[in-house]
């Protein structure tokens, strides 16, 4: 299937465009740059570091975190934040780090490619503050339906105290009886029994609940909550998993759709966050299902808000290479969303080229760059790959 370049320009997705008209195709979310290089570290060494991370990002696969990660940073446990003092010699670095009521033998300290990662975890003590908070707020809740045992605010806060302790079968049981409780209509800004349902729709998920049942569950959300998005955003990411992938892109599409016309108009908080991971799927989805077209799309939406995202990128790449798109096509292509006279634009490209084999688009990329640029990417590529310091 050829992809017909005319078809795409009437998307504004080229950097050009964006600068002159903001469309509802861009994503709320900031552009991470890399790092300055300083002192007499090579600017193009850092580069093929910072790309190898990058790889190694996206060749962990698409799809959302896992269900029993935490939803907020506030939420990780074992999180520890020393006093820091660092002292630099002309021979060394001094770091001297305090981390209270961590033994010495609980701290790990790793150095790889020039990162050094000190790690330490509170294990007991953190084990029995989760405890007591967790005994202390189900003991709350209980003695509250005790007097009130129909309230289905309370039995959706019951579910997520069984959740947060890793309790999915009675959390799954306390949603049920909250969803069974809740009234015939529901208020359209009803948090609380969006809450209840999202969770309902995860916890089932991951308690590998029939398909028809989960499905179930879905349809009633909808019906009771027809403009929340994080409804189908949960359900792409289940079929996404279950290698449904025509029905995850219908969900993530619904979703985005959703959260384009309503906005958070309940919660949202899954679908906005994970907004990137979605246009990613949809992307390599819409691939993998042969709709080119469609797969284009989605990748210059997340490429024009993040120039460094492999996962987009490289299925971009697949896309014209499965289509028969020409080298040339597609570097003029790629010209409307990286800028080839920057240096770290066109080196993540001749990188991207590379690892996928695709030998034309090296060589193309190659010849943009300049001589000088060429041997210090040569002699940064060796030296990556011999995995010497930075130097």
């Amino acid at each position: 299937m050829d992809i017909d370049f005319k078809k795409l320009a009437p998307w504004n997705w080229f950097k050009n465009e964006q600068q002159e008209q903001q469309t509802a195709s861009s994503l709320p979310v900031q552009r991470n740059d890399l790092p300055a290089a300083s002192g007499p570290v090579s600017p193009i060494l850092q580069l093929h570091r910072e790309i190898d991370r990058l790889f190694d990002d996206a060749f962990r696969g698409f799809g959302f975190p896992a269900l029993n990660m935490p939803q907020w940073p506030s939420d990780w446990s074992g999180m520890l934040k020393p006093a820091l003092d660092i002292q630099e010699t002309d021979k060394q670095y001094k770091i001297a780090l305090e981390v209270p009521g961590v033994e010495e033998k609980d701290i790990q300290i790793t150095l790889d490619n020039d990162v050094l990662m000190v790690r330490g975890e509170k294990r007991q003590e953190q084990e029995k503050k989760d405890k007591s908070k967790f005994e202390r707020n189900l003991n709350i809740i209980l003695e509250i339906l005790k007097q009130d045992p129909e309230n289905c605010d309370y039995l959706g806060y019951l579910g997520d105290t069984y959740s947060s302790d890793g309790k999915n079968e009675e959390a799954r049981d306390a949603y049920k009886k909250a969803v069974a409780a809740m009234p015939e209509k529901l208020g359209v800004y009803d948090q609380r029994s969006s809450y209840t349902y999202t969770n309902l729709l995860r916890v089932s998920q991951c308690l590998k609940e029939p398909e028809a049942e989960v499905e179930a569950i879905y349809k009633e959300a909808v019906e009771k909550l027809p403009k929340e998005p994080d409804f189908d955003c949960v359900m792409g990411d289940w079929y996404w998993r279950k290698g449904q992938y025509e029905k995850a892109v219908q969900m993530y599409e619904l979703a985005i759709a959703k959260l384009e016309t309503y906005g958070t108009v309940n919660r949202g908080i899954i679908t906005t966050s994970m907004l990137i991971q979605m246009y990613e799927c949809l992307g390599e989805g819409c691939r993998r299902l042969g709709d080119y077209q469609k797969a284009v799309r989605y990748c210059v939406i997340v490429l024009n808000t993040d120039h460094k995202d492999m996962n987009a990128l490289l299925t971009l790449i697949n896309c014209f290479t499965e289509s028969n798109v020409s080298a040339e096509e597609v570097v003029q292509f790629l010209g409307k969303i990286y800028d080839y006279s920057d240096i770290k634009d066109k080196v993540i490209l001749l990188r991207v080229a590379m690892a996928m084999g695709r030998k034309d688009l090296e060589r193309m990329f190659r010849g943009i760059l300049l001589p000088q640029e060429r041997e210090e990417f040569d002699a940064a590529m060796e030296t990556a790959q011999s995995g010497a310091p930075l130097s």
